[in-house]
């Protein structure tokens, strides 16, 4: 089985700061867009709006969320303290309250573009694309103002969003083929990929040297198996940046998808992509059509060492020991897929052969039961549950299981029907 992960890289813009002053990395300065605020209710507020982006500086984000609560609470119309509020939230991962917040300074203020800008990537994350798409496209229609919203930029390095390696900052004004990116990112999400190759032909047409933007219309294309265009795109992401892995990764994955790379061509990738499971799972893959079990095995330790949560690694990694006849450390590879997936099909039929080598017949009749109520069209099953029946004696239900797995399309069970059955 081929496993394939490609890892949507997108280019993730997180505010920083809203003050024509330099602020510290994480930090929303205190002398920032808030009204003119008078009287000792008012200075309070300030101060606590200012304690609270200390807090927030120092990763104190319980202390932080009591202050802005605080200062909302003696200045309710407070929009950069719910915006600092907002940011809190979403590190708490109170992503429903930070949408609340968002959705206050809005109708507090529609021209506050930094604060629809971050819900849109907020939704997106929660993976609540359309309506991200209406606020993308809504902050397209908005018109630049300002220069003073600090943003990071930074390539997402995994499929976990809030793995950011940040580089370089932007202003609003420069931010547009950004937003075209992402909504190219939240069609990929509703699975419409033509549409977001279409945001990523904007996107790149505003900024044709950014790498990120030809490997996600890439991989758009890829899902819809157009493979010249995916590889024409990873390649063009090359020409800007040879060193670029995820490029490289993804044009490997393209041509393994084609049939066409040999274990070399897998020692090329791991050894730039060392901290990918994927490419050590197919280079296991191909030793274990060579015979090289011990060889696939070490791999699949290095897969599980990078992902202990894929039931499928576990599943093939048990293969792997079944062929070295080390039945037990079999077993328990596919107790740990069952535990992470218990609706496995593979991982009972394979628990049940594990079983059958050790002669635990009754158990096996049981995984090949549960398999076979899971995916009742795998041959196989029925003829390893047929055999299991002739251990225990079961006549009939021998012949009735080989029958199926020769109505199924298992050619091998024509010669046990007539071993067992006649």
């Amino acid at each position: 089985m081929i496993i394939t992960k490609y890892l949507i890289n997108h280019l993730t813009i997180i505010f920083m700061a809203i003050s024509p002053l330099v602020c510290q990395e994480g930090a929303l300065c205190a002398q920032s867009l808030a009204p003119e605020l008078t009287g000792s209710r008012a200075k309070k507020a300030q101060k606590l709006f200012e304690d609270g982006n200390r807090l927030l500086r120092k990763d104190r984000f319980d202390q932080a969320l009591n202050a802005f609560n605080q200062a909302l609470y003696l200045k309710s119309g407070f929009v950069e303290a719910y915006y600092a509020r907002a940011h809190t939230k979403e590190k708490l991962k109170d992503f429903d309250g930070a949408l609340i917040d968002y959705e206050i300074i809005l109708e507090l203020d529609t021209t506050f573009s930094e604060a629809l800008f971050d819900r849109a990537k907020l939704r997106y994350e929660i993976e609540d694309y359309s309506r991200a798409i209406e606020d993308f496209e809504r902050l397209l229609q908005m018109p630049n103002h300002g220069t003073n919203a600090v943003y990071y930029k930074g390539i997402q390095l995994t499929n976990d969003p809030t793995d950011v390696a940040f580089s370089q900052f932007a202003t609003l004004n420069t931010i547009r083929a950004d937003i075209h990116q992402f909504l190219g990112l939240c069609y990929s999400g509703l699975q419409q990929f033509n549409l977001a190759i279409n945001a990523y032909d904007r996107a790149i047409q505003m900024n044709p040297g950014e790498p990120n933007y030809h490997i996600n219309r890439g991989l758009a294309y890829s899902r819809l198996d157009d493979t010249s265009a995916a590889i024409a795109n990873y390649n063009h992401a090359l020409a800007i940046d040879p060193g670029n892995e995820l490029a490289s990764y993804n044009l490997a994955q393209e041509g393994e998808q084609a049939g066409d790379l040999s274990l070399t061509e897998y020692d090329r990738i791991i050894d730039s992509n060392p901290d990918f499971a994927s490419p050590y799972v197919n280079r296991a893959r191909l030793k274990m059509l060579e015979g090289n079990y011990q060889g696939a095995l070490e791999d699949y330790d290095q897969a599980v060492a990078i992902d202990d949560e894929d039931a499928t690694i576990y599943i093939n990694r048990g293969l792997a020991k079944e062929k070295l006849k080390n039945y037990t450390g079999a077993l328990s590879d596919y107790n740990q897929a069952l535990d992470i997936e218990p609706s496995s099909a593979s991982g009972y039929r394979n628990r049940g052969n594990v079983k059958s080598a050790l002669e635990r017949w009754d158990d096996a009749l049981r995984d090949y039961d549960y398999s076979i109520e899971l995916d009742n069209s795998n041959p196989r099953s029925y003829f390893n549950r047929g055999l299991v029946h002739r251990r225990l004696g079961h006549h009939v239900n021998t012949c009735d299981d080989l029958k199926k797995a020769l109505e199924l399309g298992l050619p091998q069970a024509e010669k046990a029907l007539v071993a067992y059955c006649h």
